[in-house]
C-alpha cells in the first residue's frame, strides 16, 4: 500500500490527513494508522462491492437501464438484469479511471448512497470543521512536487 508514503509526505507538509480505502491487512493497516489522523476502512474487499452491496435493487436497475453495455460484456451478461451485481462488478472493472463508480452514485437518491459514504463523508465534515490551520513554510520544490500535473493522485 502507497497510503502510508502518502499520507506521511502530506503530513509532513502540515496538512491534516485523512485516509479512506478499502480492507486492508493488519500490517497495512497498522503503518497507515500511524500516519494519519483517522483511518476510514471499509470491510469489502474493493469499493464497487462496498457500493453495491450497500445500495439498492431499484439504483441498480436505474443504471443498468442508463448504460451503453460494452459488446464484450453485452455478449457475458445478455440479461444484465438476472446477474446485476456480478455484470455491474465486471462493468466497473472494465471502465475503472473513467468515472463510471462516480457515475452510479451520481444517479443515486440520498437514501440509495451506501451507509458507510454518508457516515465517512459526515465524520470527515466533523473532523474539518474549525480545523486550525497549520503555517508551514515549504521549498520551491516541494511546492511544486505537490503541484505538478504528474504527481497529482
Amino acid at each position: 500500500s502507497n497510503i502510508p508514503d502518502f499520507s506521511s509526505f502530506y503530513k509532513n507538509l502540515g496538512k491534516k490527513v485523512f485516509a479512506v480505502c478499502d480492507k486492508q491487512s493488519d500490517t497495512d493497516r497498522s503503518k497507515i494508522e500511524k500516519t494519519v489522523e483517522k483511518l476510514f476502512m471499509h470491510d469489502k474487499d474493493g469499493f464497487e462491492q462496498l457500493v453495491l452491496k450497500g445500495t439498492t435493487k431499484a439504483a441498480i436497475d436505474r443504471f443498468i437501464d442508463a448504460l451503453e453495455w460494452p459488446q464484450h460484456l453485452k455478449t457475458k451478461f445478455p440479461d444484465p438484469k438476472s446477474d446485476s451485481i456480478n455484470a455491474l462488478i465486471e462493468y466497473f472493472l472494465w471502465s475503472k479511471g473513467n468515472w463510471s463508480i462516480a457515475d452510479f452514485l451520481a444517479q443515486c437518491e440520498e437514501d440509495e448512497i451506501p451507509r458507510w459514504i454518508k457516515n465517512t463523508c459526515q465524520d470527515l465534515r466533523l473532523q474539518c470543521k474549525n480545523a486550525p490551520e497549520k503555517s508551514v513554510k515549504t521549498t520551491q520544490v516541494e511546492t511544486e512536487a505537490v503541484t505538478s500535473e504528474d504527481s497529482l493522485v
